[in-house]
């Protein structure tokens, strides 16, 4: 499955040290080539080598940003490239940003966020629960904008509690 993220995934990943891991799922990860340049490109060139594929986007699709603005105000021009590339391309979204997930729910894109793909990485048995739990520490440490009572019931519910 093609997945469209937005950059914080990305960095909560890089935080937690999950890059690589990331990049184990069966699923294909993508950005806009104008959010790659403008805030992942050059620290995050690894992750094109990991597999990350970057997307220009059709001239149409460009266009299809400038009318969303004026309704979703929160939002940066870089999610919102991010928010039609998904639609452009039917395919789900990885954003941990709220106003974003709620924007992306009204034009009825799926949303995933960190916690699906820490999730995802512990039923593909790429994570254990030991790591899953570390990583959740270093975003902690990091502050890290996560849901932080849905992280303790996603672990409490991985560790069988």
């Amino acid at each position: 499955m093609l997945l469209i993220s937005d950059a914080n995934i990305i960095i909560d990943m890089e935080v937690a040290e999950l890059t690589e891991a990331m990049f184990n799922l069966p699923h294909e990860f993508a950005v806009p080539n104008v959010l790659y340049q403008e805030e992942l490109h050059p620290e995050c060139e690894p992750l094109i080598e990991l597999g990350l594929q970057i997307y220009i986007l059709p001239g149409d699709v460009m266009a299809s940003v400038e009318p969303l603005r004026a309704a979703h105000r929160r939002l940066s021009a870089n999610d919102l490239l991010a928010m039609v590339l998904a639609r452009h391309l039917d395919c789900p979204l990885l954003t941990g940003d709220r106003h974003l997930r709620e924007a992306a729910a009204a034009l009825n894109l799926q949303v995933y966020g960190s916690l699906w793909l820490m999730a995802e990485m512990f039923r593909a048995g790429i994570l254990t629960i030991q790591q899953v739990e570390e990583a959740y520490a270093l975003m902690r440490a990091a502050d890290r904008r996560l849901p932080w009572d849905d992280v303790e019931l996603q672990l409490q519910e991985m560790r069988g509690d």
